[in-house]
Parts: C-alpha cells; sequence; structure tokens
C-alpha cells in the first residue's frame, strides 16, 4: 500500500559505497572486473568469461535471460541476502543482447521489428530494467561493467560528441547512465618510468597530452569526486569518502546506516495494524451510509462520484460492497477516497 505523502521522512544519503550503483567501462584487462570483485561480499553474474584467474570470486555462468531471472529471484530470499551485498553485471552488453533474444522467443518473431508499434523494444526495456530495478530495491551495491570504443555518441541532453564511450546499445547506456551513481571510464596510461597503469576517469570533458580525446564518465557527486585516479579499489573508496565528506562539509546529512528502499518500506508498514477485511467492510458500510445521507439531502453530484471512485479500483461495473477479502488493498484505497466525499 502506497505511503501517507504527509508522513514521508527526508532521505538521507548513504555513506560509502554499499547500496549504490557503478558503472565500470573501458578496455580489456584494464582491471574491471578485478576491483568490482573487491567489493564487499560480492556475486559476479558473468555474461562472459573473465573471472579464470581472480582468486575466492563467487561466479554464476549466465548463458540465457531465464539463467538471470532464475537467480534474481534467489537474490530475493533473506538467507541469499545475508550471503552477498554486491551484485557484478559482466558484461551488460550481453545481458541486453540475452534480453532481447528471450523477448523474441516469447513472442515468435524472428525480429522485433515484427511487433507493432515499438512493442518489441518496449518489451525488452521493461524487462531489461525490471531485473536492475529489483536489484536495486534490495539494497545490493549494482557494478555494470561495459567494454570501450570510440564513436559519436548523444548525451541525455541530445548534444552529439565523438570520443569514448561504452559498448552498449543506445537503449540499455540510456537506462544504466540514468541510474548509476558512478560511471567511470578505465584506461591504461603511461606510468612514467617506460611502464603502464591503469587509471580511472570519473567526469567527462576532453583529455590527454598531444592527441586529446572527449571521455564520456560522470557521477552524483559532482566535483566531488576527482577527475581521475590510479586505479585501484583503495584508491575508489578513498575517493568516495572524500567525497562523502565534502558533502557533509557543505551541509549535508549523511546516515552510516544503509537502509534498502524494502526494508524501509517494511518499516512503515510494520507501524501500521492491518485491519480484518470484517473490520473494512463494516467502514465502508458506515462510510456509504453517511454519503447516501447527504444524496438524500439533495447532494445530487455525490452519486456519480461514488460510483467514479469505486470503479476506478474495481472495474466498470463493480461495487464496493460486492468486494472479496483477496481485494482488500484496493478497497481501502478506494475507501480513502470514498472518506473524503463523507
Amino acid at each position: 500500500m502506497a505511503l501517507d505523502l504527509l508522513k514521508v521522512e527526508p532521505h538521507k544519503v548513504k555513506a560509502g559505497v554499499q547500496g549504490k550503483m557503478f558503472m565500470f567501462y573501458g578496455g580489456a584487462k584494464v582491471g574491471k572486473t578485478t576491483v568490482a570483485c573487491q567489493f564487499d561480499k560480492p556475486l559476479l553474474l558473468a555474461f562472459e568469461s573473465g573471472y579464470n584467474l581472480i582468486d575466492g570470486i563467487h561466479a554464476v555462468p549466465i548463458s540465457s535471460w531465464l539463467d538471470l531471472k532464475n537467480y534474481v529471484k534467489q537474490l530475493k530470499k533473506p538467507e541469499v541476502r545475508e550471503m552477498y551485498n554486491t551484485i557484478i553485471l559482466d558484461t551488460v552488453d550481453i545481458m541486453w543482447g540475452l534480453t532481447e533474444k528471450f523477448v523474441k522467443v516469447q513472442a515468435d518473431v524472428e525480429d522485433l521489428t515484427d511487433m507493432a508499434f515499438g512493442k518489441g523494444y518496449r518489451k525488452v526495456r521493461d524487462e531489461f530494467q525490471d531485473v536492475i530495478n529489483g536489484l536495486g530495491q534490495m539494497g545490493y551495491t549494482l557494478i555494470f561493467i561495459s567494454h570501450a570504443e570510440k564513436k559519436d555518441y548523444t548525451d541525455v541532453l541530445g548534444v552529439t560528441h565523438s570520443g569514448i564511450t561504452p559498448t552498449l546499445d543506445k537503449r540499455p547506456k540510456e537506462i544504466i547512465t540514468g541510474l548509476v551513481d558512478v560511471m567511470a571510464f578505465i584506461n591504461e596510461e603511461s606510468d612514467g618510468n617506460g611502464g603502464n597503469k591503469s587509471v580511472a576517469y570519473f567526469r567527462g570533458g576532453t583529455y590527454g597530452e598531444n592527441t586529446k580525446v572527449e571521455i564520456e564518465a560522470g557521477s552524483r557527486y559532482g566535483e566531488g569526486l576527482p577527475i581521475k585516479i590510479d586505479w585501484s579499489y583503495d584508491n575508489l573508496i578513498k575517493a568516495v569518502q572524500g567525497a562523502d565528506e565534502a558533502m557533509v562539509a557543505s551541509g549535508v546529512e549523511i546516515s552510516a546506516k544503509n537502509k534498502t528502499i524494502l526494508e524501509e518500506k517494511q518499516e512503515a508498514d510494520s507501524k501500521k495494524t492491518k485491519r480484518t477485511f470484517s473490520e473494512v467492510y463494516s467502514d465502508v458500510t458506515a462510510t456509504l451510509e453517511i454519503i447516501k445521507t447527504k444524496i438524500v439531502a439533495g447532494d445530487n453530484e455525490l452519486q456519480g462520484k461514488v460510483t467514479g471512485i469505486v470503479e476506478s479500483y474495481l472495474g466498470a461495473g463493480k461495487k464496493i460492497t460486492e468486494a472479496t477479502p483477496a481485494q482488500q488493498d484496493l478497497v481501502e484505497a478506494a475507501l480513502k477516497e470514498l472518506k473524503e466525499l463523507a
């Protein structure tokens, strides 16, 4: 049931990386997956094999969308939630491809364009986003991993750029970049001693000494995160801690407790005493009697308003007094509006 908007508590920014969403993208063997696997209690959902030399990682190979949906269902179980804090999706490019394949098989079509009026792509988007949102609401730290390529791309404002961007298709990229808290480009650069090192860029812009290139990156921390760091788990944690401290210095109140969206809702629900259907039915009857008195007294518009409210929740031609216990939530939602007429 929806929360009472008059009683909603102010949201507090959560400290650290737990419960946040990240996207790491870059070239091969720059440490994207290696660093991701150092997050707290990780589970690697592996759409491609790239973890053979990562010792001790809990990983499951995924070759179909049904595999993924099965794992997501398991991840909702409290005993599984106790085992993992971080979910790594590597690579998300393949994840999107499996979503498309699933929808085409489900609809028995060769191509998504065979489904009328963009229905196919909407179905793929909904399937893809439902999985991501479900994991995020459970409080898992989510890490999306993708490769990088140089091409023309369009940002969220519709501005066209030419530079380094994830290899993702435009559709999943728009979903993920709109959700993540940090989008980092990981690249290998000279260490100044004849060797190379991996660095991470947290802010988009044009970089390079001789050959300049535009890079797509960014975060909700804005300038709180440095432009780039030497890429390692410890350096990433320090950067996020520094950004948290900058927010505190600016007056933002940060919570050390990381409640999930579902935990917050469950706490709110637990404070309510759920009524029996018999109690709700009695309340409905009493409320309708008050409204009936007003109608008899000459309020001719009330009957139409009552019918409109009831049908908006229970369907055309339905009566609230004929509702079943299974429809209690719908009845209570309608009752709340009916009380405003009483």
